[in-house]
């Protein structure tokens, strides 16, 4: 930040603050100032709108492949869980289930056990 308050040392540029653009004569003998502006990029407006359509489409194409496999790894959850549904349902399931039961049953009576001695 540059102040210049309460300065009696402040210096201002003896030239002037904006240095005037030379002419140029155009058709019909019109002077018109230089233009100072750089030139537009080769493609321009258009060429950047077709980079941002370019780059819509790549998003969209890829949405719809995110979007496919989505798709897949659902229906591999559903045949997974019908699968598992199966085991539980099945003789090898129920033996399962019956075994937890009774693991469950044999830690509680071991607890037991320990809390009266």
């Amino acid at each position: 930040k540059y102040s210049c308050a309460g300065s009696s040392n402040a210096r201002f540029p003896s030239g002037p603050l904006v240095e005037a653009l030379p002419f140029t004569d155009r058709d019909g003998g019109a002077s018109v100032r230089t233009c100072i502006y750089p030139p537009m990029p080769l493609g321009g407006a258009r060429m950047e709108l077709d980079n941002l359509r370019k780059l819509i489409k790549e998003t969209t194409l890829w949405e719809e492949d995110v979007v496919g496999r989505l798709g897949a790894s659902e229906h591999q959850v559903r045949i997974l869980s019908n699968r598992l549904k199966d085991y539980y349902n099945s003789d090898l399931g129920l033996l399962w289930k019956d075994n937890t039961k009774l693991r469950s049953r044999v830690d509680f009576l071991e607890s037991e056990l320990h809390a009266f001695r």
